[in-house]
């Protein structure tokens, strides 16, 4: 099915659901989160910055939200190809 027939919500402009969800990563306190439904790796990147985070996402299928994972620098990803 094409990305764009889908609808995808954006945790941007759903009140305070984004600073939610921050805030619970930080409890969380966790060095590996594996999202699901990830729209793309700018969105994978509002929640998980680059600078603090390793980012995998397989965005390579015709689905409009994939799968996706974060590693919590400084541990490391290895092997394949990430973000």
């Amino acid at each position: 099915m094409n990305c764009c027939v889908k609808s995808v919500q954006d945790v941007r402009t759903q009140g305070d659901r984004l600073e939610k969800l921050l805030h619970l990563i930080d409890y969380l306190g966790a060095d590996i989160i594996i999202p699901q439904d990830i729209r793309d790796q700018d969105a994978l990147e509002l929640v998980f910055p680059g600078n603090e985070w390793i980012l995998v996402i397989y965005d390579e299928s015709n689905e409009c939200q994939d799968l996706a994972f974060s590693v919590r620098q400084p541990l490391t990803v290895q092997g394949g190809n990430y973000l």
